[in-house]
C-alpha cells in the first residue's frame, strides 16, 4: 500500500458511544467539555470538588464539576464495485475508489473510530468486504483486497441488502459510486440508511460525459460489457447527452430530497477536498 493521507471528517450529532474517541458525544467522563455540576454522591469524583457552586447551594450539598468525554464514531463504507467503475477516461474510477477507501480507514484509524467496508455488485463481495474493525492495517487490508479485483458485476443492486446491513447504533455512512444508478434502487438505499448519517460520494471521470458530435464511434456498456458500432451524427450526440444529463438531475433531485449534499471527487482524490467538504 501507498502512503495513506489523511483527511478530517465530523458528525453533525453527539455520539453515544461509551468508548472514548475525538467526536462530541452524551457520555460523562473525563473529557474538558464542562457539563455542569452534581452532588458528590452521584457523581462520585471528589477530584472535580466545586466549592463556590458547594457554597451557593441552599440544601447545602457538596458539589462536583461533571464533564463530557469525547467518544467513537462507527464508519462504514458501502461500496459500489459494478462493472461500470472500471471506466477508465482521464483516470479509473475504481482507482478512486480504491484510494477514498483506503484514505479514510487510516483517517478513522488515527481519530480512534471503528471502520467498515461493504464492496457490492449483483452480490455482497464477502472476499472484499471488512466488518468493523479498529485495527490499524484496515486501509491496507482494503487496498490490497480491491487492487487484486477487476469490477465485472451487471449492476450494483446488492447495495440495498449492504444498507441493511449496517444496523445499530448511528453511524456515519459514505456510499460510494459512479451514481449510476436506477433512482428507484438509490431511494432504496437511502430509506434503509435513514438513522444513519449518509455522505454521497460521486465518482466521475470527465471524459464519460463527452459524446463525438459526428463519424464512425464506438458505445460500449460497462455494465453488460457489450460494445456497439454507431455511426454517430449531431442529433444522437445531443439525445445521449440529453439523457446522461437527464439521469444526473434525477439523481440529484432524489439526494436533495433526502437532505443530502454528495461530496463529489472528479478524475482525481484529494483529501484535503474531502475535509473542506466537512468544515466548510
Amino acid at each position: 500500500m501507498e502512503d495513506a493521507t489523511e483527511f478530517h471528517y465530523r458528525v453533525p450529532w453527539r455520539a453515544v458511544s461509551s468508548y472514548p474517541g475525538s467526536h462530541h458525544s452524551i457520555q460523562r467522563g473525563g473529557g474538558f467539555e464542562f457539563r455542569g455540576t452534581a452532588p458528590l454522591y452521584v457523581a462520585g469524583d471528589p477530584r472535580r470538588f466545586d466549592l463556590r457552586a458547594s457554597l451557593r447551594d441552599p440544601f447545602g450539598q457538596l458539589l462536583v464539576r461533571v464533564f463530557n468525554q469525547r467518544s467513537i464514531v462507527p464508519v462504514f463504507v458501502l461500496a459500489d464495485v459494478s462493472a461500470s467503475m472500471s471506466f477508465v477516461g482521464h483516470t479509473c474510477k475504481f482507482d478512486l475508489l480504491i484510494d477514498f477507501a483506503s484514505s479514510l480507514a487510516y483517517s478513522a484509524h488515527r481519530v480512534g473510530d471503528p471502520f467498515a467496508f461493504t464492496a457490492c455488485d449483483t452480490v455482497i463481495r464477502d472476499e472484499l468486504s471488512l466488518p468493523l474493525t479498529r485495527t490499524p492495517v484496515a486501509g491496507t487490508l482494503v487496498w490490497e483486497r480491491l487492487r487484486r479485483w477487476a469490477p465485472s458485476g451487471a449492476d450494483a443492486t446488492a447495495l440495498l441488502a449492504g444498507a441493511e446491513q449496517i444496523a445499530g447504533a448511528r453511524a456515519l455512512v459514505f456510499l460510494v459510486s459512479d451514481y449510476h444508478l436506477p433512482v428507484d434502487l438509490l431511494q432504496g438505499i437511502l430509506s434503509r440508511l435513514g438513522p444513519h448519517t449518509v455522505i454521497p460520494v460521486v465518482l466521475v471521470d470527465s471524459a464519460e460525459g463527452r459524446i463525438p458530435g459526428f463519424g464512425i464511434t464506438y458505445l460500449y456498456d460497462s455494465e453488460t460489457q457489450t460494445r456497439q458500432t454507431v455511426f454517430m451524427r449531431r442529433s444522437l450526440a445531443k439525445r445521449l447527452e440529453k439523457k446522461l444529463l437527464e439521469h444526473r438531475e434525477k439523481i440529484s433531485r432524489c439526494l436533495a430530497d433526502f437532505d443530502l449534499k454528495p461530496l463529489y471527487l472528479t478524475d482525481k482524490f484529494e483529501p484535503d477536498a474531502v475535509t473542506r467538504y466537512f468544515f466548510e
